[in-house]
């Protein structure tokens, strides 16, 4: 898991300060806490994301915490189809924590938003190995 620098979430939350005018620009910052999922194959990666797209319920050092899927944003679409892009699937996901218990339903208090990539291993291993031959030419 990563943290976004301090600095890199203020220039986020300056660009939507005027995206969206009636809120607090920095609750829209979506990719703070940031995470990435390495999958082996196209099919693993179809099963994660069929579960994902559910609520996702379970407990963290004894405290029960939910993911709920707000956004997806498919990078292997066709309406991108430069051959050079980058593909993954982010999600923004809330993580919602907190949780206590009335009339036998769970509510929870608090939640955040957190990004998820998911990657393909060798898409990913490709990009990689492009990075390091970008940075020799550059460099060169």
């Amino acid at each position: 898991m990563k943290l976004r620098r301090n600095h890199r979430s203020v220039e986020a939350a300056d660009d939507y300060a005027t995206r969206f005018v009636d809120l607090i620009a920095e609750c829209n910052v979506v990719d703070v806490i940031r995470a990435r999922l390495v999958c082996s194959s196209g099919t693993q990666m179809k099963d994660f994301l069929k579960k994902i797209a559910e609520d996702y319920e379970t407990e963290i050092d004894g405290q029960k915490v939910k993911l709920t899927l707000a956004r997806v944003k498919n990078k292997f679409s066709s309406k991108d189809s430069d051959p050079s892009r980058f593909r993954n699937v982010l999600l923004n996901l809330q993580l919602h924590s907190n949780a206590v218990t009335e009339n036998g339903q769970t509510k929870y208090k608090n939640f955040h938003f957190v990004e998820l990539q998911v990657h393909h291993k060798l898409i990913l291993k490709f990009n990689d190995a492009a990075l390091v031959a970008r940075s020799v030419i550059v460099s060169w």
